[in-house]
């Protein structure tokens, strides 16, 4: 009889201290801290991978017809960062295009992953060489002005060098310091707010290089 009754009162404890860690485990869940390390009940949010691009390419003035373009864009909150890569061809004129990309993604919201970067680039292939008409790095919100006007005129030529832009990205109605953003491309792109730099020297004129 003695042994019963301990065995029942370890039993009752047991089931008593396991209710306690799971009364205690829901609470703790509950706080949207927790929640936000353990990626529980995020809201999915909108993360613009790439906005509207047009451009236009050619060879010594003369458009490159027929050729095929490469968009690759890298987020680790989408698709567990596999390239996500679209291809299109460049019309009678050297002139292509992509559409607007937007993706759903916890990411924005995690803890862990609220500063994972989207990677941008936009690629023309020919010879075993590769021709980078764009490419950035930036948040998961949408690319700040001027950016989303300089990729509607990616007008770039294949003799053009290579440029490593810095471009004033601040709003000046809400942010008192400078945000600036790194773009490289073989476009050349004459705007106030992109300074234009080759092997770390500020170019005043393309026509100079």
């Amino acid at each position: 009889m003695i042994w019963i009754k301990r065995s029942l009162f370890g039993s009752v404890k047991k089931t008593v201290w396991l209710g306690f860690l799971v009364i205690l485990g829901l609470v703790i869940f509950q706080h949207k801290e927790v929640q936000a390390v353990f990626g529980i009940g995020i809201i999915k949010q909108d993360v613009e991978m790439s906005p509207e691009i047009k451009g236009r390419l050619t060879e010594n003035g003369k458009p490159i017809v027929g050729a095929t373009i490469a968009r690759t864009i890298v987020y680790e909150g989408y698709k567990k960062g596999q390239e996500q890569l679209q291809h299109t061809v460049t019309d009678d004129e050297g002139r292509f295009s992509f559409p607007k990309m937007t993706v759903k993604s916890r990411y924005p919201k995690d803890i862990f992953g609220q500063n994972a970067l989207v990677g941008m680039g936009v690629y023309y292939e020919n010879k075993d060489t590769l021709y980078q008409i764009w490419h950035s790095s930036s948040s998961w919100q949408a690319l700040r002005a001027p950016i989303p006007d300089l990729l509607l005129q990616l007008d770039c030529d294949l003799n053009n060098k290579k440029i490593t832009y810095v471009i004033d990205t601040t709003d000046l109605n809400s942010e008192q310091y400078k945000v600036e953003q790194l773009a490289s491309s073989i476009c050349y792109f004459i705007n106030d707010k992109a300074t234009a730099y080759l092997n770390d020297e500020v170019i005043n004129s393309f026509d100079d290089i």
